[in-house]
């Protein structure tokens, strides 16, 4: 069995990007894997790039029309034959010890399912550092589970079935990654080992209303959750009463747009809420 099988979605990716990308995973210092690409219906020529690489590593899928990231997603899973499952996206650069230092922090750690790194905003520089152990509360604040370089037990995946709901068409790694949670254990490595880019094409650079009303949903899908859980319930009302409650109610639940009531009402366990809406902090 292969050690390591990375699947990495595109779809019209410009070819100075994709080119990028593969080579960072080709020139990895770990060379035990499986790169599985799938053309998400692209309609430039991202086929020919790939197709250009000589590598029995690349295994290269196409579908003839785009059903988005998350049935691709999906597609790229059920394709996967290694141990390990590593995510890439078309336009990012993964470091070169990237895979090396993942798969021996999960050999070293079997009790972890699910492992990301800290990641590199190009050509900013900005550093994005997440937890080391990520749990419900810390997703309830926002997505921290770097999906793009995460890696994760491929048996795990299986055991509970998770794959992306396909009605999210943003933020489909958030919600995924809130289900994962609850049935798995998710750390993150304090070392930059992913350089994500930024550029005018990239839909995640900014905040779509599509995207705010994705993590709205996940927020509550993630407390309805806790909600049938006794133990969960007490710790949630405590960050609540503890842990400057206003501001933690304004980033949970509110939603920034015009058109809406400047105020309403969140009802938790019970207790009603008059909350001002401010617009969701990730």
């Amino acid at each position: 069995m292969v050690q390591v099988s990375i699947l990495m979605p595109m779809y019209n990716t410009e070819e100075k990007y994709l080119r990028e990308a593969i080579e960072s995973i080709l020139n990895q210092t770990f060379s035990d894997f499986e790169f599985i690409i799938l053309n998400d219906g692209s309609t430039n020529n991202c086929e020919d790039v790939v197709l250009s690489y000589k590598d029995d590593r690349i295994k290269y899928f196409k579908s003839e029309e785009n059903k988005g990231l998350p049935t691709a997603r999906n597609k790229l899973l059920k394709l996967a034959q290694g141990k390990y499952i590593a995510h890439m996206d078309a336009d990012d650069i993964s470091l070169p010890t990237r895979l090396e230092v993942q798969v021996d922090y999960l050999d070293k750690h079997p009790e972890i399912s699910i492992v990301g790194t800290s990641l590199e905003t190009f050509p900013d520089g900005e550093v994005f550092r997440y937890p080391e152990k990520v749990g419900y509360l810390d997703l309830l604040e926002g997505n921290c589970v770097p999906h793009a370089d995460i890696m994760a037990r491929r048996s795990d995946i299986e055991k509970y079935n998770l794959s992306y709901d396909e009605d999210f068409l943003s933020a489909e790694d958030y919600e995924y990654y809130s289900r994962a949670v609850m049935v798995l254990s998710i750390a993150n490595i304090d070392t930059v080992l992913y350089r994500y880019r930024q550029h005018s094409s990239n839909i995640t650079v900014k905040k779509s209303k599509l995207t705010l009303d994705c993590d709205w949903k996940v927020k509550k899908n993630i407390l309805n959750s806790l909600t049938r859980d006794k133990n969960i319930q007490k710790s949630l009302i405590n960050l609540i009463f503890n842990k400057k409650p206003k501001k933690f109610l304004q980033k949970l639940f509110s939603i920034k747009s015009s058109k809406t009531p400047r105020y309403k009402i969140v009802s938790i366990f019970g207790f009603s809420f008059l909350i001002e809406r401010k617009g969701i902090l990730t």
